[in-house]
């Protein structure tokens, strides 16, 4: 036995609607079948969905569990509808994007660049964590991912994902511009003083940052503010005086080039940088093209940036 989308959509209407009566009015459909099928649906799962009350339905824990993945189906659906007959009548498709933070500057120039001889095609860009991006490449939310993705290939114990390594972008500091650390070669005792603004992001970074100090003798970092947002860090030190470690392709982006760079005495941790798709992934000329533009912009970034030591 399977369900369908339209046994789906009746559950949904239901739920939204608390009454068998105005569900079936939505629906067209009669009440008695609307009921037969809200009973298949519960005999496919084995719960209760509602409980059926003088006036009404009410909806059971299971139904609050099952709405989220229902939705989730039916708005699927509707995209690939939605996506086909933009093709069908004359459009030129979606590209659903995953990307690290560091690299919202590079992809938003090169959809730019897309878009002037291609208008009608429409990116859809989640930001997130590399580990949160894996997932929804997992789950077929997104196409494809430009990302740190050391992490995300170490989780890949069955093999679903192919990783295309660009270069290795290792870890620097970034001070405020003018700071007695500026260009300068740093040891770990220099640090102890001064407050970290962390990106949390960058978790990985601040543990191998931690081990460093603790094999050193010393404390570890001060963090005085962990952060998602580059805003925030940019602040910190620009204005607050603080110290903080970054990607050197963060670090070469805007609001970054404003700070002063430095290097860790004895901290070298570096981490692949490229784009992510699954194995199984069907890829059309559109995602070639785009991955074709983002691989030249982001090779013309890499050797624009004077002093720059990423890695090919």
């Amino acid at each position: 036995m399977s369900i369908s989308t339209r046994q789906l959509k009746n559950f949904v209407t239901v739920l939204e609607t608390a009454s068998f009566l105005k569900a079936s009015e939505i629906l067209n459909v009669t009440q008695p079948a609307l009921s037969k099928s809200i009973r298949v649906l519960e005999q496919y799962y084995g719960v209760t969905l509602f409980d059926r009350l003088p006036r009404g339905v009410k909806p059971t824990a299971f139904a609050s569990i099952l709405e989220k993945y229902a939705r989730r189906i039916l708005a699927d659906e509707s995209g690939a509808r939605d996506e086909l007959l933009d093709i069908v009548n004359g459009g030129h498709g979606h590209v659903n994007v995953g990307i690290g933070r560091p690299f919202a500057e590079l992809v938003n120039d090169t959809i730019t660049e897309i878009h002037e001889h291609r208008p009608n095609v429409e990116f859809r860009i989640t930001t997130a964590f590399a580990d949160e991006l894996g997932k929804l490449l997992l789950n077929n939310r997104i196409d494809l991912m430009l990302a740190m993705y050391n992490g995300v290939q170490q989780s890949d114990v069955k093999g679903e994902l192919v990783f295309h390594k660009w270069f290795s972008d290792r870890f620097i500091g970034v001070c405020p511009k003018g700071h007695p650390l500026e260009g300068k070669l740093a040891s770990v005792k220099q640090l102890t003083s001064i407050d970290f603004a962390f990106p949390s992001i960058e978790h990985t970074a601040h543990n191998a940052l931690q081990v460093l100090f603790s094999t050193h003798g010393v404390e570890r970092p001060r963090a005085a503010i962990t952060t998602n947002s580059n805003e925030i860090i940019i602040s910190a030190v620009k204005d607050n005086g603080m110290i903080s470690v970054v990607s050197e392709f963060a670090a070469l982006t805007r609001g970054f080039r404003e700070l002063g760079q430095f290097e860790i005495k004895g901290f070298n941790f570096t981490r692949n940088v490229g784009i992510v798709h699954r194995k199984d992934m069907l890829k059309l000329p559109l995602h070639d093209d785009f991955i074709l533009a983002l691989r030249a912009r982001s090779d013309e970034f890499v050797r624009s940036s004077s002093g720059s030591r990423l890695i090919d």
